[in-house]
């Protein structure tokens, strides 16, 4: 129970505690994090769309080469998501835990 207690107090200062212009550090790491999730999904479309107006018109090297810049875009995609994820749930783990 004391560290719960331990823990809770330090993400209520580090995290929830108002700092840049009355946001919290938390809400500017969502933000954040949810901004890079759209750029991601963006990158995303683009890099399929690229690899399909090129298949069939380049050489096989070249098309590796786009295979790889949407795996990329894809893995970033899903780090992005989880990222914002985990942050929503850290906040809601957070105030769940204070109403105990």
């Amino acid at each position: 129970k004391k560290l719960r207690k331990g823990i809770l107090t330090v993400l209520e200062k580090v995290l929830f505690s108002r700092v840049l212009g009355g946001f919290s550090l938390y809400q500017l790491c969502l933000v954040l994090s949810a901004l890079l999730f759209l750029m991601s999904c963006y990158e995303t479309a683009r890099a399929g769309t690229k690899l399909d107006e090129a298949r069939g018109i380049i050489l096989d090297m070249k098309e590796d080469r786009l295979r790889c810049q949407k795996w990329r875009c894809e893995r970033n995609f899903w780090l992005t998501m989880m990222s914002s994820i985990l942050w929503l749930v850290l906040y809601r783990v957070q105030h769940m835990s204070k109403e105990i």
